[in-house]
């Protein structure tokens, strides 16, 4: 089967055909129209998000501003460089993602995020892993004191982790997820977590959403 590719870059991000000629061609076009024919608000959102040097217009038919720059060195439909659509595809780029610190789970029996259980374990998916390292992983930090997960380094007669964390995965995954316990060449104890099987049915999958998480 062919790899999968990645999703091309939005529509108004892909540059036309011969994008030089055409900009050269939109800067004589500014330069002998002086300016746009209906001047902005003196408001943030009426400029463009990408460079306020660009000029905006009124378009009087749709009703809508416009950035003119996007739409003569762009390829795409006319709305995708209307200055709504161009201020939510800048936050959404720009401004989304949360980078001022790590999430912490508004549940307060909780200590670890969906989103970050799920990136932890997309990487130990598989994996033996010495319980010790795990602990690292997921043990107490003079930042943390309580750390994220438990990790139970001593008792082989039980689980290494609370299999609550696996029903979450399952939850969030729509896999099955279980974990392992094994003994290194030298006596270290491992641990492998895994998950098995296709996502569950959209119907199974909204009865776990339902479900309290624990």
């Amino acid at each position: 089967m062919p790899l999968e590719q990645e999703d091309p870059e939005p529509a108004y991000k892909r540059k036309a055909y011969r994008s030089g000629i055409l900009t050269q061609a939109w800067q004589k076009t500014k330069e002998a129209l002086g300016r746009p024919k209906f001047e902005a608000p003196n408001d943030p959102h009426f400029a463009c998000p990408y460079d306020s040097e660009h000029w905006v217009d009124y378009d009087e038919e749709s009703g809508h501003w416009f950035c003119l720059d996007h739409a003569s060195e762009w390829t795409g439909p006319r709305w995708y460089y209307r200055l709504d659509r161009l201020w939510r595809d800048f936050n959404l780029e720009e401004k989304a993602e949360y980078v001022e610190g790590i999430p912490k789970p508004l549940r307060h029996n909780q200590k670890i995020t969906d989103g970050d259980l799920l990136s932890y374990f997309k990487r130990l998916d598989g994996d033996y892993v010495k319980v010790s390292v795990l602990k690292d992983i997921f043990g107490p930090t003079p930042e943390r004191l309580d750390g994220l997960i438990k990790v139970n380094e001593t008792d082989t007669s039980t689980t290494v982790i609370s299999s609550s964390y696996l029903r979450r995965l399952k939850r969030i995954t729509g896999k099955k997820w279980g974990q392992e316990r094994a003994v290194g060449e030298n006596g270290e104890m491992l641990v492998r977590f895994y998950s098995v099987g296709s996502p569950v049915s959209d119907d199974e999958t909204q009865d776990m959403v339902e479900e309290p998480s624990r």
